[in-house]
């Protein structure tokens, strides 16, 4: 399956759940840094960086 085609189809799936099913605006919040933190992590880890999850997100 193309890369692309998959995240455009994960973007339709989330539309409509959020469409259905609000988050609070607080615990959405949380989710986006969890996510940008995560997302960090794993970039750096891509380039040969050995700091852990914790210490990223400290950093």
């Amino acid at each position: 399956m193309d890369l692309p085609l998959s995240l455009a189809l994960l973007d339709q799936r989330v539309a409509v759940w959020r469409h259905f099913n609000p988050l609070p605006p607080d615990t959405q919040q949380s989710i986006d840094e969890d996510m940008r933190i995560r997302m960090t992590y794993a970039s750096n880890a891509i380039e040969g960086n050995t700091l852990t999850l914790a210490e990223t997100h400290l950093v």
